[in-house]
């Protein structure tokens, strides 16, 4: 059942950290990822008190993120503060802190379920992936001063892009690791 539901939490962290749009809307909405991450997180938070805290953090982020499947694209290459002024950037607070207590706790919950199996190394990458997630969020927040130089702010998203994919693919990779981990040591995960 764990290794399922790291499956699934894997697939959370594809919806959740891609995103492309057309028209507006979000192809691979991020409600989906916090979907599958209730789901999977419901089952595990039993098996840490870290997966307890990421189902409760999550809860809220399924609701935020319904207003991230439509954004109107910007018009006449103006500036966009936020498509409903002081609340839309109150939301948009509110959802990068509990996403990041919310991906926090899913890894570090990840690192205590292999760690109480003796497995250092994987837990020690839960936090070395932690930390790149940590910094690429900074990156994301920070990067929005650019938008006073096009061609600097056009570099910086393509880099924060790049990134943001070699994290999901270190991320997925991770997980798959300890998915295999667990399936040759099986000692209470069923």
């Amino acid at each position: 059942m764990v290794q399922n539901c790291l499956g699934t939490i894997e697939w959370g962290f594809f919806f959740i950290m891609l995103g492309f749009r057309i028209q507006g809307v979000d192809i691979f909405p991020d409600i989906v990822g916090y979907l599958l991450f209730a789901v999977a997180l419901n089952r595990l938070r039993f098996y840490s008190g870290f997966f307890a805290k990421a189902f409760v953090y999550n809860i809220p982020m399924m609701l935020l993120s319904i207003f991230s499947v439509y954004q109107p694209p910007a018009q006449g290459g103006r500036i966009q503060y936020g498509q409903n002024g002081v609340p839309g950037i109150i939301i948009s607070i509110v959802s990068v802190i509990l996403n990041l207590l919310t991906v926090y706790n899913i890894l570090m919950g990840i690192r205590e379920l292999v760690a109480s199996r003796q497995e250092l190394f994987l837990a020690g990458e839960a936090e070395r992936i932690w930390n790149q997630y940590f910094m690429l969020y900074i990156a994301m927040q920070v990067s929005i001063i650019t938008i006073i130089i096009p061609f600097l702010a056009f570099v910086v998203i393509i880099a924060i892009i790049v990134a943001a994919i070699a994290i999901l693919i270190k991320i997925s990779g991770f997980i798959n690791r300890c998915i295999d981990f667990l399936n040759k040591n099986p000692e209470n995960t069923d």
